[in-house]
């Protein structure tokens, strides 16, 4: 369990600079884009698993196959490791962290946004 954790928490988050330098200022930064970031994919996250706003991504989430869902969720936990885990803005590690965010959400549909029977 402690190699888990340890493989979770980023490497930045640890690392210390000296009160009022720009590293410091880069770190406090990262964090809050980081935060950000997090507490934006949740909502999305939520729309689709918990029904919040009242939206179809839960009915489509419904009406998907278990394996759909499993996939779904391993993306969903993916693209928040990938977030916190790439700071100082990688574009290509932002752009992964997105595309496990949109498969998340084409899997957690099953991939079929059709209206019929939901409404």
């Amino acid at each position: 369990m402690k190699k888990i954790l340890e493989f979770l928490t980023p490497k930045w988050i640890s690392e210390t600079w000296p009160k009022g330098s720009m590293g410091e200022e880069d770190k406090k930064t990262e964090m809050k884009v980081c935060v950000i970031f997090s507490a934006i994919f949740v909502v999305i996250y939520s729309m689709m698993y918990f029904n919040l706003f009242g939206t179809n991504l839960h009915d489509y989430y419904v009406r998907t196959d278990w394996y759909f869902r499993l996939v779904s969720c391993s993306s969903a936990l993916l693209s928040l490791i990938v977030l916190w885990k790439s700071p100082d803005s990688k574009a290509f590690m932002w752009a992964v962290s997105f595309g496990l965010l949109l498969a998340a959400l084409l899997f957690g549909a099953g991939f079929n946004f059709d209206l019929r029977g939901i409404e």
